[in-house]
């Protein structure tokens, strides 16, 4: 869950902290108060695009922190690990801090390391479901349904053993290509190699042939450098 938002400079709001506890939250205000700028805060943490128009008036960047305790959480373990980051920290919390500068510029780290915006809105995608009258949400989303259901039936050990088995599965056949190409190159490949041992066997070459081979060429151009040195000889006594 949330556990902790902390908002600098945003819109309206100056400098804002603020922790929630297990159970039900809830924040209440009069119109114009800023809730709704307390949620588009939170969206920009999820992976919103934002503008130089979300900083407030006098500042050069807006800041927006959120610290998460998602538990043991395969599916968004999962994601972490696609995109090369790492989820322990502590008790497996993470945070998220994402500014937003006057140039248009944006940075986003998670637990300190610097995170593209693609990266963040996948990583955040089920992370917290803002709903509202036309907002889409996670539950029509097949990846999370599938989880849901793995969940439900207990499954999650069945399906890690088969995502591991895949995976060697998919290994095996990237090695078997890296061998030989497709089917058909393997056949290409084949009839090739038949082609030339035929011709081998065809020459009929001998044990220690090559050997014999070297010396007689080394013996050949011996001659061939005695008789120019002959005929230059000759030569000078004509």
């Amino acid at each position: 869950m949330l556990r902790l938002l902390r908002i600098r400079n945003f819109a309206i709001i100056d400098e804002l902290e603020l922790e929630f506890h297990s159970g039900f939250n809830a924040i209440t205000g009069e119109t114009g108060a800023g809730k709704s700028i307390i949620l588009d805060a939170v969206g920009l943490i999820l992976g919103n695009r934002a503008n130089a128009d979300v900083i407030r008036a006098g500042s050069d960047e807006a800041t927006v922190e959120a610290l998460f305790d998602v538990g043991q959480n395969e599916y968004l373990e999962r994601k972490l690990h696609a995109h090369g980051l790492d989820a322990s920290r502590g008790e497996a919390e993470f945070v998220i801090k994402r500014t937003v500068h006057r140039n248009g510029k944006n940075k986003i780290f998670f637990n300190g390391e610097l995170v593209t915006l693609s990266q963040l809105a996948d990583i955040c995608e089920n992370l917290v479901d803002l709903c509202s009258q036309h907002e889409h949400q996670s539950l029509s989303k097949p990846a999370f349904q599938l989880d849901l259901l793995d969940r439900y039936g207990g499954l999650q050990d069945k399906r890690r053993e088969v995502r591991e088995l895949f995976s060697a599965l998919r290994s095996r056949e990237n090695e078997l290509n890296a061998l030989g190409g497709d089917e058909s190159e393997r056949a290409r490949t084949e009839d090739y190699l038949r082609f030339q041992l035929t011709e081998i066997d065809e020459f009929g070459p001998e044990s220690g042939e090559e050997e014999r081979l070297v010396v007689e060429r080394r013996r050949l151009l011996n001659s061939t450098q005695l008789m120019d040195a002959t005929n230059q000889t000759l030569q000078f006594l004509g």
